[in-house]
């Protein structure tokens, strides 16, 4: 005899309340799909090419994506047999229980923060220095790469690793708070140097989060260190070189800008970035 739609909505509302037990207990055993990558935000200065991003991982808040198709899944069961049963005009026999969405959403999400805190401890240094870096690429999720840095830098790393890290952090705390940026790089700077070639890098960096602050001094500041590092390489040069004209405009200090565009002007050449940032500069100068 087939059972009724009533009769089989009471077992599933009852099993699903009397279930979420042995659900925690499933999850804890770590019965859980792998997670899905993805990403979401810029990572630089967009005239800037930063290098090809490393090969993708699963993201630490990716898990929540798995969480919400598998509570989805179930609402749907639990409103077709709602259906069936309001259909049929049938009485249910027994009390229905009701399922805790709550505990339910509670402990898929323990569960899947944990699991991904396991594999994130389970990650050498350049492991997670990597899954950091290609997060905070364009396209990235730099607010999960600072999560993942401060991991990090809380373990005991080589000075040049620190360094590395910190500018990494630096670059990813950008969009979202750039006054914690501008502090994380200029620490970045004072342990490698401001003369060494990781030095360059985070000096270089540091313009972007100055800029992003609205802090056009400290942004001509860091383009002229930046420039006199003699690691910086040329595609880097012509865009600090840049920066340091574009923050002379926002100063008020034209005669330095139209002299970083002179210099500009003066390396010659057909590269189209050169031509893009003279263009840029020749346009805001114009009549001024």
């Amino acid at each position: 005899m087939r059972p009724s739609a009533a009769l089989m909505l009471s077992f599933a509302l009852g099993a699903g309340a009397a279930s979420t037990g042995w659900l925690v207990a499933q999850l804890d055993r770590g019965a859980m799909p792998p997670a899905v990558a993805g990403a979401d935000a810029p990572r630089d200065h967009p005239a800037v090419e930063t290098g090809s991003p490393a090969p993708p991982r699963p993201a630490a808040t990716e898990g929540l994506g798995n969480i919400a198709r598998r509570l989805e899944a179930l609402e749907g069961k639990i409103d077709a047999l709602t259906a069936a049963v309001r259909s049929s005009g049938e009485r249910v026999p027994i009390e229905a229980a009701t399922i805790d969405e709550n505990a339910l959403t509670t402990a898929l999400v323990r569960a899947e923060t944990r699991r991904e805190q396991q594999r994130i401890e389970a990650m050498s240094d350049g492991e997670l220095l990597d899954e950091a870096r290609r997060l905070t690429q364009k396209g990235g999720a730099p607010a999960t790469a600072v999560g993942l840095l401060e991991q990090l830098l809380a373990r005991t790393l080589e000075p040049a690793q620190r360094v590395e890290a910190m500018t990494e952090l630096g670059m990813a705390q950008r969009e979202r708070d750039p006054a914690r940026s501008i502090a994380t790089l200029q620490s970045a700077i004072e342990l490698a140097g401001a003369d060494s070639p990781a030095g360059a890098w985070a000096s270089f960096q540091l313009i972007w989060s100055a800029q992003r602050q609205g802090d056009h001094a400290l942004a001509l500041g860091a383009a002229e260190m930046a420039l006199r590092n003699p690691g910086l390489n040329a595609k880097l040069r012509l865009n600090a070189r840049w920066a340091l004209a574009s923050a002379a405009i926002e100063v008020g200090d034209l005669n330095r800008a139209r002299s970083e565009l002179q210099c500009l002007r003066d390396t010659g050449g057909s590269d189209p970035e050169l031509t893009k940032l003279t263009a840029d500069l020749e346009r805001r100068l114009g009549g001024r």
